[in-house]
């Protein structure tokens, strides 16, 4: 089948709600905090990722799932106003899923995540026949896809599975589960060990993969440091630990994000992958343990980091379909990401490929 779409998205889609605070503030009951305004985007594996991929000038299609109601609206001029190809379906089971993302100066980011109709996207709702022209498949985020982790994660291993059949190389980005929702209960390890095997590209933050796979290891480090010191405090040998046992179950590149404090980049043999993965040099990209430290963050300029991680993700990709070193691939992946935390609308503000190429090949 001939690949006439660079990249097909699906999964998670959210409409992210974002105020504006003016100063630093302190969460108390019973004070009143004046805002500067209040920021709509589209948020989610979807949106984030998505729209920044059209951005970067990559042919890409986006499948999602709203709800009738005024956000599921906003989404659909959203994506007519930007031109971005899509098979958004709706459902009047639930209302639109939306994020309100509090994230005052000198205080780590908190969410309220809202997953409604994406709660009900399954592979029923999934483009098979787009998949499989497609030249990439991504797809996030997970622990907010219930019908794709339940039973073991029976409906992501048929997915992928028929992505690889027909060709398609496969990618996913995962979230940090609900520790007191009905995930807690969740085998993460059981379903990656199946899905991996799979899985070309997974693209998790430190946090993420930790307490998916290691889970003993990230509760003594919230134990010890609490949640919110967990990227700082994991250990480089943790980390090329996760690294490696993600590459021996299955998967073939992994970018590992974490922030101010960068991304690593492990790769297996690619040099057996039939027709080669993507345009990549696959003895070059073959066997590697990469690091990149991160761009340094103008802070006076720092208005929302939420979508950060997608917009890492985004540039990674579009670099592998660029065919380009996987040295150059994180550096424009960190590149993007910095850039993405002075952006309130990735769409419109975030800079075209050009100027991030120019300033990771310059930096």
């Amino acid at each position: 089948m001939d690949k006439t779409v660079d990249i097909f998205v699906c999964g998670y889609l959210c409409v992210d709600l974002t105020p504006a605070f003016k100063t630093e503030v302190t969460f108390q009951p019973g004070t009143l905090t004046e805002l500067n305004g209040m920021t709509f985007s589209l948020g989610g594996a979807v949106g984030n990722t998505g729209l920044v991929l059209h951005r970067f000038g990559k042919k890409v299609l986006l499948n999602g799932l709203i709800g009738d109601d005024h956000l599921g609206r906003y989404i659909s001029d959203c994506l007519d106003e930007y031109g971005v190809a899509n098979s958004i379906q709706k459902t009047t089971h639930a209302g639109t899923a939306f994020g309100i993302v509090l994230a005052p100066p000198a205080i780590d980011r908190l969410f309220l995540e809202y997953p409604g109709s994406s709660r009900f996207f399954d592979l029923a709702r999934v483009d098979i026949e787009n998949v499989k022209s497609s030249k990439l498949l991504h797809f996030g985020y997970l622990p907010l896809l219930q019908h794709f982790f339940h039973a073991k994660g029976e409906q992501l291993v048929e997915l992928f599975q028929q992505a690889k059949r027909s060709g398609t190389v496969t990618s996913m980005d995962l979230s940090l589960p609900d520790p007191t929702g009905e995930t807690q209960e969740i085998d993460w390890h059981e379903i990656l060990t199946r899905v991996l095997p799979y899985t070309d590209i997974l693209l998790p933050s430190i946090e993420e993969i930790l307490y998916m796979t290691m889970p003993d290891v990230y509760r003594e480090l919230c134990e010890k440091h609490g949640e919110a010191q967990v990227l700082d405090r994991v250990s480089p040998e943790t980390i090329q630990s996760v690294g490696r046992m993600l590459l021996r179950y299955g998967v073939k590149i992994v970018l590992i994000k974490m922030a101010h404090r960068g991304a690593y980049l492990f790769t297996g043999n690619l040099t057996d992958e039939k027709n080669g993965l993507l345009e990549l040099d696959t003895e070059q990209w073959s066997n590697l343990t990469l690091y990149c430290p991160a761009y340094a963050a103008d802070r006076q300029r720092i208005t929302n980091a939420s979508g950060a991680g997608d917009t890492a993700v985004a540039a990674f990709l579009a670099a592998l379909l660029e065919g380009v070193t996987p040295q150059m691939a994180v550096k424009l992946s960190t590149a993007a990401g910095r850039e993405s935390l002075y952006c309130n609308d990735l769409y419109t503000e975030l800079p075209d490929w050009e100027d991030i190429y120019h300033l990771a090949i310059t930096n």
